[in-house]
């Protein structure tokens, strides 16, 4: 399919076009990037692979995830859907705490960690988009881009586009999730609180997600599959249940993980690939009309905490990198727009890449070290200068 721009009579240069292809139904950090842009009286049209849907499961939003929420307005409407939390125990099969995970401070970094339902942070991103007269479009794809001065017909993409696409290529492990209400559970009180408990089995999670809910979860190494194997596992249910059972239905593991594996009905089970992206040279292309962000120019694994806090990052930065080259245009016709997108692309590797090292060195260490942590919850995207940075 070709859509010609110029026909519907937009403005290529005025006008900034979101391309993503998540895996999940309406992504939602193509949704933050739009608003984000809009801040900046920049004009966006998103075009999205899927259809509207229900997005399922919980997510954890960190202090930073959540100062980004709050710079494209949405954090205090967003505040009372979820759960705040500071952080959670990692314990062992005796009920000690080994470690604390740290995710937020109200105190300390100005916000608490909020876990919510993924489908009410897409609602709340979406009524904004609606609110703001910015475009969605459904059922889009992209097979093509050219990158050329004078053409106006691409496939479906017009001459300037940003493009966020969540897919990740290559499969490394997998998330075997699970919900239920609190109140059908006799250990409900054990599962009102986060934790991660570590045993020979494995490490099995305990996540409240809403008062009256209670997620859980394990992660395992796996292999790849075809397209059509992933959909298969992905819809036997049953297979799923059994597969998260098996290691945690017997003692020594704690009565609430026990009850969880074994009541939770067949239908409240999913599971969840984790995957990653070969290191991409470049996130700019060639003459600077294309870029990529999010989990398509780099993927932060779920045991990092920061996947969905780097990908608005990404989306708040570029914004304001955006509006930079805009204003410098003004000025100066002859501005390289490609140079500000390579700095842009500079900073967020830079700062990506101390968060894996950091998240990693983390693992190794027994106690907590406030200044772990302090420089990445801390940090204001929205303050991000691209002539400065």
């Amino acid at each position: 399919m070709q859509e010609c721009f110029d026909e519907i009579g937009i403005e290529h240069e005025s006008w900034v076009f979101i391309l993503w292809n998540g895996k999940v139904t309406m992504t939602l950090n193509g949704s933050f990037f739009a608003i984000a842009l809009h801040k900046h009286g920049i004009k966006s049209i998103i075009y999205e692979h899927h259809p509207e849907g229900i997005v399922g499961g919980s997510m954890g939003l960190t202090s930073n995830a959540l100062r980004c929420l709050e710079h494209i307005g949405v954090y205090e409407e967003l505040r009372p859907l979820g759960v705040p939390v500071d952080g959670f125990p990692i314990m062992n099969l005796k009920g000690d705490t080994v470690k604390t995970f740290v995710l937020g401070s109200e105190e300390k970094y100005g916000y608490s960690a909020l876990r919510i339902r993924r489908n009410l942070l897409r609602q709340t991103l979406l009524k904004a988009i609606a609110q703001l007269g910015i475009e969605i479009k459904c059922n889009m794809r992209c097979f093509s881009v050219e990158e050329t001065s004078i053409a106006r017909q691409y496939d479906l993409c017009p001459e300037k586009v940003l493009r966020r696409r969540d897919c990740i290529q290559s499969t490394m492990g997998i998330g075997h999730f699970g919900f239920a209400k609190i109140e059908s559970l006799i250990h409900g009180p054990d599962a009102s609180e986060m934790k991660l408990i570590i045993g020979s089995g494995g490490a099995f999670g305990v996540i409240p997600a809403a008062d009256d809910e209670v997620w859980f979860f394990n992660t395992a190494e796996t292999h790849d599959r075809s397209k059509e194997e992933w959909k298969a596992l992905e819809g036997d249910q049953e297979q799923l249940k059994e597969t998260l059972k098996h290691p945690f239905a017997d003692e020594p593991w704690p009565d609430i993980v026990r009850e969880l594996v074994t009541i939770t009905p067949v239908e409240n089970y999913f599971c969840w690939p984790f995957q990653n992206v070969p290191e991409i040279e470049s996130w700019v292309s060639s003459r600077g009309r294309l870029v990529i962000l999010g989990d398509a120019a780099h993927h932060i694994p779920p045991s990092a905490g920061q996947g969905t806090a780097m990908a608005f990052e990404d989306a708040l930065t570029l914004a304001n990198t955006i509006s930079t080259i805009r204003k410098q245009a003004e000025k100066s016709p002859t501005g390289n727009m490609k140079n500000a997108l390579l700095k842009w692309e500079k900073a967020r590797k830079t700062r990506i890449e101390r968060v894996l090292i950091e998240r990693e060195r983390q693992k190794l260490r027994a106690e907590n070290d406030d200044n772990e942590v302090d420089w990445f919850y801390s940090y204001d995207a929205g303050a991000f200068d691209v002539e400065k940075d």
